[in-house]
């Protein structure tokens, strides 16, 4: 049924994201109180918004130093990564932070560019280690030579 109806699926889970966020919030205001878990639900808005404005900055300090850069899928995906980690923790909500604070974090970032550049990788690349081959030489080449048939005046 959900495949027939796509716009029931994203409705489902839109619901399920803010009853978990609510359920997350009732968590926090039951271990801190109201107005402490309303304060840390605003600094974490903030602080969302001061990263934002970092990575804004340094991309466009990269730009008016015009820096030729490699693009590296790893890197990309990476750099992906931290800004959906910012734009996270900027979304009100504790459940959306804690996933912008994870996705901020370079390890969490790196285990999931692996996971995306290993399910992308095409199946044919082998990467080998310096140890795992060798260098075979090229062989001479072997020059046949016809023989000449006393039969044939022409060969």
């Amino acid at each position: 049924m959900l495949k027939r109806f796509p716009f029931l699926s994203i409705l489902i889970l839109i619901c399920a994201w803010i009853a978990a966020e609510m359920s997350v919030f009732n968590l926090v205001s039951g271990w801190t109180g109201g107005l402490m878990a309303f304060l840390l639900f605003i600094l974490k808005s903030v602080a969302g918004f001061v990263f934002v404005g970092k990575l804004i900055k340094r991309k466009m300090a990269g730009l008016e130093n015009m820096r030729i850069v490699a693009l590296d899928p790893s890197n990309l995906s990476s750099a992906t990564l931290k800004i959906l980690g910012a734009v996270l923790l900027v979304i009100p909500g504790f459940l959306a932070g804690v996933i912008g604070l994870a996705l901020l974090t370079p390890s969490v970032r790196n285990i999931l560019a692996k996971r995306q550049s290993q399910k992308h990788a095409d199946p044919r690349n082998i990467d080998l280690q310096a140890e795992d081959w060798r260098e075979i030489p090229p062989e001479p080449i072997k020059r046949i030579r016809r023989r000449k048939n006393p039969d044939n005046p022409s060969g």
